[in-house]
């Protein structure tokens, strides 16, 4: 007796691929779930009849003539105890009223999923998965993300599917933006995009995505969106797409990002430093370096002599209309009411001699 099944665990495994869901479909064995298909099928078993869209060869057994024959010349209140006792005939003979040849070569990609025990796996929807692609329960969003995955021609739109989803973006959000069911996003995000295993950790997440694309699951241009999208979040797809229209503070946060790439590809510059020629390079890019730390500190000058130039632009104007320019009007109002409502000293008067007379 086959127990619960958890594929993936949160904690323990050393690296989850976001797709995991989809290549466990593929690769059972990887996640524990080799118990749950089936290992040698017989040629006439009733689960190929699924599969007789694949080409699998088949037969249908056709009633004998002579056994239709007496069919159709009994009585018809006798014809239902007939057909049952030749349905009994047949399962009791083990013969089929469809015969499928069992071809090995058809499922070396497909695993024979064995529906009676997948639901001793701890996660539904990798369930739902196994039954959509056994052909027994057909799943329109499952195969939607089916082909959004499988088809080169949405493959930007479902790279940038998967970078909004590890931007955290809503499911809702997605749907709205490329106008398709909320369901749908849901099942591309748990069959193809699941990062919910990923550490949170900036060293562990970005070693995490440099080994996937090592293995081939990411492009360099996927790995340098995933990197931008965990240090700004969707700021960095905007950014990236459309600058123009990004208000004043995020193309401000956009440019002080830009000046501080500048000291990590110096880093990365003199990690490289392998001869002479490197070493000369790296010095000019450190001279640069050291031009970037001048103009942001004479930036940060010149903003403070604004803002003093302002301060005192201010004070010459109220000096011109007669006024205190450096208490506001709230607080002038709060002065008055301070000095119509407070206790006033008394002012002491003390006789003199010539009074007293």
């Amino acid at each position: 007796m086959i127990g619960t099944i958890t594929p993936v665990k949160k904690i323990g495994n050393l690296l989850v691929r976001p797709n995991w869901r989809y290549d466990a479909l593929f690769n059972p064995g990887k996640y524990k779930l080799k118990e749950f298909v089936a290992r040698n099928v017989p040629a006439n078993s009733g689960a190929l009849n699924r599969y007789i869209t694949l080409g699998l060869p088949y037969e249908v057994n056709m009633m004998p003539s002579n056994v239709k024959y007496l069919l159709n010349n009994i009585a018809i209140e006798h014809q239902s105890i007939f057909l049952t006792m030749w349905n009994r005939h047949l399962k009791r003979n083990h013969i089929k009223k469809v015969n499928v040849d069992f071809d090995q070569t058809k499922f070396q990609k497909v695993p024979l999923w064995n529906l009676k025990k997948i639901n001793n796996i701890n996660d539904a929807f990798i369930i739902r998965m196994i039954k959509h692609i056994s052909n027994y329960e057909f799943d329109q969003h499952i195969a939607y993300a089916f082909e959004l995955g499988r088809n080169s021609d949405y493959n930007e739109i479902f790279k940038f599917i998967g970078y909004c989803i590890y931007a955290k973006v809503s499911d809702k959000d997605i749907a709205v933006r490329w106008n398709i069911p909320i369901k749908h996003v849901e099942a591309i995000r748990l069959m193809f995009f699941d990062f919910s295993s990923f550490p949170k950790d900036r060293l562990a997440n970005i070693s995490y995505l440099r080994q996937l694309t090592n293995i081939g699951l990411f492009t360099d241009v996927d790995f340098a969106y995933f990197k931008r999208v965990f240090e700004l979040g969707e700021l960095a797809l905007k950014a990236q797409t459309d600058f123009y229209s990004l208000t004043s503070p995020e193309k401000k946060l956009i440019e002080e990002y830009l000046g501080k790439t500048l000291i990590s590809n110096t880093l990365n510059l003199h990690f490289a430093v392998k001869n002479q020629r490197d070493a000369v390079e790296y010095g000019l890019i450190v001279s640069n370096l050291a031009s970037y730390y001048i103009k942001t500190a004479e930036a940060t000058y010149f903003e403070s002599k604004i803002r003093n130039l302002d301060a005192a632009t201010r004070r010459i104007e109220g000096d011109l209309k007669g006024s205190d320019s450096t208490i506001s009007e709230l607080d002038k109002e709060f002065m008055t009411m301070l000095n119509e409502h407070s206790l006033q000293d008394e002012k002491l008067e003390y006789k003199t001699l010539d009074s007293l007379k």
